[in-house]
């Protein structure tokens, strides 16, 4: 990168460095096609961290460089640089100091946040809408029986739940029971810990509202069904990942099993987060597996993680059983 990219670079961010927001949130949409000439670098903030993501090779003059302006545009703030041109991705602090643990904050609620803890800190700022319409969701289901809260429980279904942040906002809401699932028992031993760090945010205190179940989904199905069925069923699985889930093969068949799994009149949240498929993909796909919820809406990304082409991004969709 020349010294006119690295003055560009500047330019883009330089409105940021004045009203940085209290929440996690992208800086700069390098590869949403918000930047241009920045397609391999995405910049978020977890307060107070300034998160850089590279995803060509930047050579050590260019890092230290790029770790010069972002000192200079948010002075104060430590500068992390994860490298995901190589695998595994290397992630490295370049400016400051940031604990191996930190907790962040968004809508009230806190999370804990892992900066060097593999790909994924632990927390996607992206799904910043689709934790607000659980929000919204669980409050309206409580309410609509003409105003009453005196209703029978409302139980959510977190599948692929990673860190648990749904099932916390769910709760938080006022939903009386969630079952996380998720392969990855380190993941679900974090979203434990959210939980119990959200206890004052919880009507009525956390008291174990919540399951946490390290297992196979597909091989969980029985188990599932038990523990039904529910209002609302969220469905965020990865990106295709050999051994673990593909897409095209996979999420097929979790479609066809969610029914039998939700209430009369409950909600399915569904995403997609490969950019290869479009919102017209996503929405033949559970048409073709669902037929009975041709009733589809489209839930954009947050507006500092839209990409230019519509799409590319974080799909959510909601579908109700017509």
């Amino acid at each position: 990168m020349t010294a006119a990219s690295f003055q560009k670079l500047k330019e883009l961010l330089s409105d940021k460095s004045n009203s940085l927001p209290a929440f996690p949130a992208r800086l700069l949409n390098g590869r949403g096609g918000k930047a241009p000439g920045f397609a391999d670098l995405n910049i978020d903030f977890y307060p107070p961290l300034i998160f850089a993501t590279i995803y060509c090779k930047y050579s050590d003059a260019e890092i230290a460089e790029m770790t010069s302006v972002l000192n200079e545009l948010f002075s104060g703030c430590p500068i992390l640089i994860q490298d995901r041109s190589i695998r595994p991705a290397v992630t490295r602090l370049s400016e400051g100091d940031i604990p191996d643990e930190m907790i962040i904050a968004e809508a009230g609620l806190k999370f804990f946040l892992h900066p060097f803890r593999g790909q994924n800190p632990g927390f996607f700022p992206d799904m910043r809408t689709g934790r607000e319409l659980i929000r919204e969701r669980v409050a309206l289901m409580k309410t609509a029986d003409g105003g009453s809260t005196e209703i029978a429980e409302i139980t959510v279904l977190n599948l692929f739940a990673y860190t648990c942040a749904l099932s916390a906002v769910a709760l938080s809401a006022g939903a009386s029971r969630v079952v996380n699932i998720d392969k990855n028992r380190r993941s679900l031993d974090i979203g434990k810990r959210n939980h119990r760090l959200n206890h004052d945010r919880i009507p009525g205190g956390y008291n174990g509202q919540a399951k946490f179940l390290p297992h196979d989904i597909f091989k969980s199905i029985g188990k599932l069904k038990k523990e039904g069925p529910y209002n609302i069923i969220i469905a965020d699985p990865p990106p295709s990942q050999k051994g673990s889930f593909l897409m095209l093969k996979d999420y097929p068949r979790l479609l066809r099993r969610l029914p039998e799994m939700l209430k009369p009149g409950g909600l399915l949240m569904l995403t997609q987060n490969s950019p290869g498929w479009s919102w017209e993909d996503f929405e033949t796909m559970i048409i073709e597996n669902l037929p009975d919820f041709t009733e589809l809406r489209r839930i954009q990304p947050p507006e500092d993680f839209a990409p230019v082409e519509d799409g590319r991004g974080l799909k959510i969709i909601i579908a109700n059983r017509c």
